[in-house]
């Protein structure tokens, strides 16, 4: 069972090579020192969430929060581990279609496969989405830099106390575009896609923002449900070609549950979606 929903998405032509000679300015970047964290979810960082998945569920919320497929991505999460990684940076925010489009301007990038200017998902200072997996590598390749591996992304949206948000243990409906009940939106602010940066209150120790919601972020890292009690306990990585890669963060249309730290979704390389985005990571020199 999946439960992120792909669609509304647009196919478009490939992209076309211009002699248009644009380089990338790169967003803000925050530079992480090599250090260990908590990675992972205790069993009652997963009782949390379960309850918050029955609550947005709403009267099914028991029958398909823990239905079997929905408990394998729970435990997915398991066990909580103290990890060590190199130093490395991360853009504090996912990479917007302004940015985007400068790399399909120069030829290199395939545009995105959602329409420019529409006002729900189309604006220059939204996230970029209609992206696949291969799409967002070769961006992030062409800026420098390439996409964060899980433990990577899970650190800088973390932290080093091992918070069940960016923000903290407790769910806030007013710290990140999200989805859900029936009113949602009126909380938040946005029934679609929000300008990246709008939840400064949301961001993480370390300044990262959007990490919860607005668009779910590509890593580099195959998925692998069994990995986070395999792996070993420095700089785990699952690059290798092939498989579904892991996504992180939730976006607009998911629930409280999926907007924690922890949460980890396959998704096919080749997928794309309306609430599918990225943001970049970089190799630091020691």
């Amino acid at each position: 069972m999946r439960i992120v929903a792909f669609g509304l998405a647009l196919l478009v032509s490939p992209a076309v090579a211009t002699s248009e000679d644009v380089s990338l300015t790169p967003s803000e970047r925050v530079v992480l020192e090599a250090g260990a964290f908590v990675r992972g979810s205790h069993d009652a960082d997963l009782r949390y969430g379960l309850a918050l998945c029955e609550q947005s569920v709403g009267l099914r919320g028991r029958a398909i929060c823990r239905d079997p497929a929905v408990s394998e991505l729970f435990a997915a999460e398991a066990p909580a581990r103290r990890i060590w990684l190199r130093a490395y940076a991360i853009d504090r925010t996912e990479v917007t279609r302004e940015s985007y489009a400068r790399c399909v301007r120069a030829g290199v990038c395939a545009p995105a496969r959602v329409s420019d200017g529409d006002p729900r998902l189309g604006a220059p200072n939204h996230p970029v989405t209609g992206v696949t997996w291969r799409d967002a590598k070769v961006f992030c390749e062409h800026a420098g830099g390439r996409l964060p591996s899980e433990a990577e992304w899970e650190r800088a949206a973390r932290g080093p106390d091992g918070r069940r948000f960016p923000w903290g243990n407790l769910w806030n409906d007013r710290l990140a575009n999200h989805g859900g009940p029936e009113g949602a939106a009126a909380l938040d602010g946005y029934r679609h896609l929000a300008p990246v940066g709008r939840f400064p209150s949301g961001a993480s120790p370390y300044g990262i923002l959007d990490a919860a919601g607005n668009v779910w972020e590509w890593t580099a890292d195959r998925y692998d449900s069994s990995a986070y009690a395999s792996d070993a306990n420095v700089d785990p990585r699952h690059d290798a070609s092939g498989g579904e890669r892991s996504i992180r963060g939730g976006s607009w249309r998911s629930t409280a549950e999926s907007l924690r730290v922890t949460t980890r979704r396959p998704a096919a390389e080749g997928a794309y979606a309306p609430d599918l985005g990225f943001r970049c990571a970089y190799d630091v020199n020691p």
